[in-house]
């Protein structure tokens, strides 16, 4: 769930910042204790005010938005010199800058998401685990994210350009 969160915050487009799991917990509970539907919208109506932000664009995206097109062609005309990477005369202009430029944005939102630490938080862990063994289950699942992330950009970018690569 949370890399699916991770993944889909990371997509370009309008996205709100989800609140941690156990406030979320405490919400359904006062909401199921509520009988009038009235007070049910009231009880959902203020959580949302107070715990779901929107998800800002900020600066890097910007820069990044601006830098990726010419960066994309100067990437373009150095694959064409490549003998492993032929095909990618095949692919028009029109297609590989955006391709390129989206791939760019979404790489950039995980990169700040992970730094940032605004990932959901992975539920909390068993009292009886050592405090080692949780640091390191953290940093597996940040790991895990981070593989996934990169294994989506560039399985989309490659899908876009129907290119192999030939290592």
């Amino acid at each position: 769930m949370h890399v699916l969160y991770t993944i889909n915050a990371a997509l370009p487009g309008k996205h709100y910042d989800v609140p941690p799991q156990d406030l979320v917990k405490d919400l359904f509970e006062s909401w199921n204790a509520k009988a009038n539907e009235k007070e049910r919208k009231e009880v959902l109506s203020s959580f949302m005010k107070k715990n779901v932000k929107i998800n800002k664009v900020d600066e890097s995206m910007i820069i990044t938005a601006i830098v990726a097109p010419p960066a994309a062609m100067v990437v373009k005309r150095t694959g064409q010199t490549l003998p492993q990477l032929k095909l990618m005369k095949s692919v028009p202009d029109v297609v590989f800058v955006p391709s390129f430029t989206v791939v760019a944005l979404i790489a950039v939102k995980i990169a700040r998401m992970l730094f940032m630490k605004k990932t959901i938080p992975p539920p909390p862990p068993k009292e009886e685990q050592p405090q080692e063994e949780q640091i390191i289950i953290k940093i597996n699942m940040q790991l895990a994210i981070i593989v996934k992330s990169v294994e989506l950009c560039i399985t989309e970018l490659f899908s876009h350009l129907n290119v192999f690569l030939v290592l």
